[in-house]
């Protein structure tokens, strides 16, 4: 067995690994190619995907996202470790000590690991990782069970690469349910100093700059997502925020994802928080939702008519000489998730 950076070569046998998995990459491989083939960090030359070789063949694949963070004002590199798969064949096996090294060396500082099971979990602590709970998922129903059903029928008789929602039909729309909210179109020098200036309000915040938002928002091949600036009095951007269509099972759900606001300016949030609200009834989703480890932004949420659903287990590993202390869940700031893009 091998571990080897991903090669076009391999396209066809990591197409046919997806398949034996059941992956959402197998339906949409250019999602796969956007993802980890033309983001800003791929862009900079970036390996993000590694592919483990057994028998000559695709057994196993090891995503990873690369960005900043900043931690107490200072900027570090972190690195997140996402679609871990390998074949059943090889569970058991050790394989979760023999590939975890090969996220763990990575020389970004920071280590972001999403855990989704029991083995993962494990492994990861066994390396040096720590809990960091306090990510959790809210959500509001809007749809009847009526709508629910006739959604479930639809997707049932479809082909099986159902067709998903597009954000663009829904642009003008959403601009007509409040006049300080647009489409985004400032200037990007003022919207990364924005950024920038609402990140460092928390000791720990992934560094966001506007060609990752662009990247993950507007150049979705799905065209599932939209930027979005809320204006003050004088016109200029005060709050950023993203709305991005979620497709999980027969619920087609909207998603408030990396929202960046003035922490003195609540009344800023409870906009944004009525305004998804609005959008969500207006482009018929069965649900609106935030994935979110900001205290705020989930007791906002909670206020808006929004329920706790769950609590994401997450792991963390500090390999800088920073102190981060992983119990003040209050003060991390995170929202969105990468696991919203394939169903």
């Amino acid at each position: 067995m091998e571990v080897v950076e991903y090669d076009e070569q391999r396209w066809e046998d990591l197409l046919k690994f997806f398949r034996v998995m059941n992956l959402g990459f197998a339906r949409e491989p250019d999602v796969f190619r956007w993802k980890y083939l033309q983001s800003p960090a791929a862009r900079r030359g970036v390996s993000q995907f590694l592919t483990v070789i057994d028998e000559g063949k695709i057994a196993g694949t090891l995503g990873f996202t690369e960005c900043p963070v900043y931690v107490h004002g200072k900027k570090l590199m972190s690195c997140a470790f996402n679609d871990w798969y390998i074949l059943p064949r090889l569970r058991g096996k050790g394989m979760g000590d023999k590939l975890i090294p090969y996220f763990t060396n990575r020389p970004a500082e920071i280590k972001l690991h999403f855990l989704s099971s029991p083995p993962s979990i494990k492994a990861a602590l066994r390396h040096g990782f720590d809990r960091l709970r306090g990510i959790a998922d809210l959500v509001e129903h809007l749809a009847p069970m009526r709508s629910t059903v006739q959604c479930a029928w639809r997707k049932v008789t479809r082909h099986r690469c159902r067709r998903r929602p597009k954000m663009k039909p829904h642009l003008k729309r959403l601009e007509r349910l409040d006049p300080c909210v647009k489409v985004l179109d400032a200037d990007d020098s003022q919207i990364n100093e924005l950024l920038t200036r609402c990140q460092l309000q928390y000791p720990f915040a992934c560094a966001r700059d506007i060609e990752y938002l662009r990247w993950r928002y507007l150049e979705h091949p799905k065209d599932l997502g939209v930027l979005l600036q809320l204006n003050c009095e004088s016109g200029g951007p005060q709050a950023v925020f993203a709305l991005v269509w979620r497709c999980t099972g027969v619920r087609d759900t909207l998603l408030l994802a990396d929202v960046y606001y003035n922490r003195q300016r609540p009344e800023d949030l409870r906009r944004i928080l009525q305004f998804h609200r609005q959008a969500a009834l207006a482009m018929g989703a069965n649900a609106r939702s935030i994935y979110t480890g900001n205290s705020e932004l989930s007791h906002a949420a909670k206020a808006s008519g929004m329920t706790h659903i769950t609590e994401r287990v997450n792991g963390i590993y500090n390999g800088s000489d920073m102190p981060l202390d992983t119990g003040k869940v209050s003060e991390w700031y995170t929202s969105g998730g990468d696991s919203d893009y394939v169903s």
